[in-house]
């Protein structure tokens, strides 16, 4: 077998098996978890400490005014003073309101322990249209003349892509995650473990059997194929999270057309080129940085400029996620290592031909052909330096 292939096994080996790896996959679907079952066991906790009518805020209202709740019985259920009294002191209930009416004036006291958001925005709305009820009622107006005043505006949306912006920033954000996260945690992982083999001088003995530069080429291979794992499994979780969401009827609001057309699918296909090609040139940088430090505990600062440039163009992207028609957004859309993180969102939204995609991708290429030449040069020439010298003394001798 191929001594490169060798070594990207072994590499994707020692990764699979490493507690760290399912930490970086699991952690961040925890992440998202742990709060949505916090709030989901809540929800259901004080539904059920409010009993069957949980769904209804209580409301006290005189003779004259409950009248007006006919047709709410779904949202509000009237109660007596005393019964609300008692709810609140037992914690049954966060608030009720209390309306009455006296010579044409609506008054309406809420009651709460804690400021209770439906309170505070519903029941002063409801109030006021109670006592838009009774001015009419006490102006005695005719028919007609109710109806003139009742008449309201004719509003309408007509949403034009009838759901397809929201898919595009909602596409975009989860790219730019996607691309953010597996770029700094399998980075810094490339640093640290080339790092750490270089501090024990594990290396001279491996060096022995294997090329520096098949090494090098079998280390950013293995990685990436880790990478490619990671990312299948996100795939299959998200899967299966849709179909469960479908199934409860939690899409049923969704109305988004999902078919592709010919352009979708070239689009769809040159994002993917972008990933993988930046993956692998961010993962060529890091090898490259990790043969720079002299032991492991300097492979957080030589992965300093390229988490900073990480994080940088990261932030940058969200910044202008909104503004894709920009100068800058442009420009960064064809320079290599950040166009990841611009050309998709423009050609997401159409402010990008597939021929311009295209070219970047071909900028992109050139860039990693280059880069990996200069890269395993500058890391066959330092792996097997222990000197410590600095980053900037080193680059320069």
């Amino acid at each position: 077998m191929n001594r490169k292939l060798i070594v990207a096994l072994d590499s994707f080996k020692k990764q699979i098996k490493s507690p760290a790896f399912w930490a970086m996959v699991f952690i961040p679907i925890l992440v998202m978890l742990i709060p949505m079952g916090i709030n989901y066991f809540l929800t259901k906790s004080d539904a059920a400490k409010l009993g069957s009518d949980g769904h209804k805020y209580q409301i006290v209202a005189d003779k004259h005014i409950s009248p007006y709740f006919k047709g709410m019985e779904n949202e509000y259920k009237l109660v007596s003073k005393d019964e609300a009294e008692k709810a609140l002191k037992a914690e049954k209930i966060d608030s009720y309101g209390e309306i009455s009416e006296k010579n044409g004036q609506v008054k309406l006291l809420i009651e709460t322990k804690t400021m209770d958001g439906k309170a505070f925005s519903n029941l002063p709305l409801v109030a006021n249209e109670i006592q838009n009820a009774i001015n009419i009622k006490n102006a005695g107006l005719n028919e007609k003349q109710v109806g003139i005043f009742s008449t309201k505006a004719d509003v309408k949306i007509n949403q034009l892509d009838k759901g397809k912006s929201l898919m595009v920033y909602a596409s975009y954000f989860i790219l730019l995650m996607f691309m953010y996260f597996m770029l700094i945690m399998y980075s810094n992982v490339l640093v640290v473990d080339i790092a750490t083999e270089k501090g024990s001088k594990m290396i001279e003995f491996i060096f022995s059997s294997v090329s520096a530069k098949d090494y090098f080429a079998g280390k950013i291979l293995g990685n990436f194929l880790a990478i490619i794992v990671h990312s299948i499994l996100y795939i299959i979780l998200g899967a299966i999270s849709y179909f469960v969401a479908k199934s409860k009827g939690l899409l049923d609001m969704i109305k988004i057309n999902l078919s592709l057309d010919q352009r979708s699918l070239i689009l769809i296909a040159e994002i993917f080129i972008f990933i993988i090609l930046s993956l692998l040139a961010y993962m060529i940088i890091a090898a490259m940085l990790g043969s720079l430090a002299s032991k492991q505990e300097d492979a957080s600062k030589v992965a300093s400029p390229l988490m900073i440039t990480i994080v940088g163009a990261f932030m940058v992207a969200m910044i202008f996620m909104n503004r894709p028609v920009s100068l800058f957004v442009k420009i960064a859309s064809y320079v290599p290592y950040i166009s990841v993180f611009f050309m998709p969102l423009r050609l997401i939204k159409a402010n990008a031909s597939l021929m311009e995609g295209g070219i970047s991708i071909i900028i992109l290429m050139a860039s990693l052909y280059i880069s990996y030449i200069l890269a395993s040069k500058v890391y066959k020439k330092h792996i097997l330096n222990y000197q410590t010298y600095s980053f900037f003394t080193r680059k320069k001798k």
